[in-house]
């Protein structure tokens, strides 16, 4: 009897953590909107909080080191907008180039691929005008302007109240006789993501800058753009090194009358992407990032399926927080084993 009850228990728990799983899913779906920029809004202050903390330390003030703070990351945006617009006319001029240049390469591909294949393919290419969709290109980084001005007032106000969300939280549970151990999960888990964000910024900025100047000795187009593109792709786990390899690459097919500089391209990405991200980035990210590489890329998907391409750049650092959040709870450890790379779980 008592093992029948048991089972029913089982049973109804088993139901209601799915039940609760699909809420919890169908609630970042349809709050999307609303919850992508307040959770860049609390990274980027995670960030700025730290930069501000070290600045204090060279005896700034708090309140004009806020002000560094918030006006190094509204200038990274700025720029970043700047280099976008900047080229859009150019990118329009250049395109019937490439397009004629794309013909003469389905020319000669036509050989491997068959008449037909090569037809439909150079079909496809003339079918995009770039400078037809240039007005929804500026409406498209119109929306990422409002939405980044947005993530700034949340950013804020989140460090006009620095600290009292979180003493409200640890009072909350000092009346249940947890505060000192929330006060430490929080710390672990914003310790983690600092850490994970700034050495991940600083070897985007070493790829991107080694890959400028590959572009610029070369002589390709856009070079800022692309430089700007290996940039943020290296933030995606995995493909972001790939997609940084192969974008320029087929810009230098298009772009140039001779197949060396795509070749020299690729080759030279290729060796960057593989020397910084299998050498450089394991020795300087150590133990901040110990998730097993198949959770990062069901992470990837998980995040980029249910928030496009917002949650692809969310997605490790949600993980990583979801890491350490559940090595710092006894009762969640097993699931942190599961995330971990190798099962032992490491103090971050």
């Amino acid at each position: 009897m008592s093992l029948h009850v048991g089972s029913q228990r089982e049973l109804i728990s088993t139901t209601l953590v799915i039940i609760a799983g699909g809420v919890v899913i169908a609630g970042l779906i349809l709050g999307r909107s609303f919850l992508i920029p307040v959770v860049f809004a609390f990274i980027l202050a995670n960030v700025i909080g730290a930069i501000v903390e070290r600045l204090e330390r060279l005896l700034i003030p708090s309140f004009i080191a806020n002000i560094l703070g918030v006006g190094t990351i509204a200038i990274a945006l700025s720029g970043i907008s700047w280099i976008l617009s900047s080229q859009v006319d150019a990118v329009g001029e250049a395109w019937p180039t490439y397009i004629a240049r794309f013909e003469a390469l389905t020319d000669k591909l036509s050989v491997w691929l068959g008449a037909p294949a090569a037809n439909q393919l150079k079909e496809a290419i003339q079918e995009i005008n770039v400078r037809d969709s240039i007005p929804s290109m500026v409406g498209s980084a119109g929306g990422v302007l409002l939405t980044s001005a947005l993530v700034l007032i949340y950013v804020i106000f989140l460090l006009s109240e620095k600290g009292l969300f979180t003493r409200k939280l640890v009072s909350f549970a000092e009346k249940q006789g947890q505060g000192e151990v929330l006060r430490g999960i929080l710390h672990s888990v914003s310790s983690g993501v600092r850490l994970y964000l700034w050495i991940k910024t600083i070897i985007s900025l070493i790829t991107a800058g080694v890959s400028y100047l590959i572009f610029r000795i070369l002589g390709l187009d856009f070079p800022e753009v692309w430089a700007l593109l290996v940039f943020l792709l290296n933030y995606l786990p995995n493909v972001g090194s790939t997609l940084s390899v192969i974008f320029p690459a087929v810009l230098a097919l298009l772009q140039f009358d001779t197949i060396e500089p795509f070749l020299i391209i690729a080759v030279l990405l290729t060796a960057v992407q593989l020397t910084i991200g299998n050498v450089i980035e394991p020795i300087f990210m150590g133990r901040s990032l110990d998730l097993s590489p198949f959770v990062i890329i069901l992470a990837l998907t998980f995040w980029t399926t249910i928030w496009g391409i917002a949650g692809a750049f969310l997605s490790v650092p949600i993980t990583v927080a979801i890491l350490i959040l559940c090595k710092s709870i006894p009762a969640w450890q097993s699931i942190a084993v599961l995330l971990s790379r190798d099962g032992q779980l490491r103090d971050t």
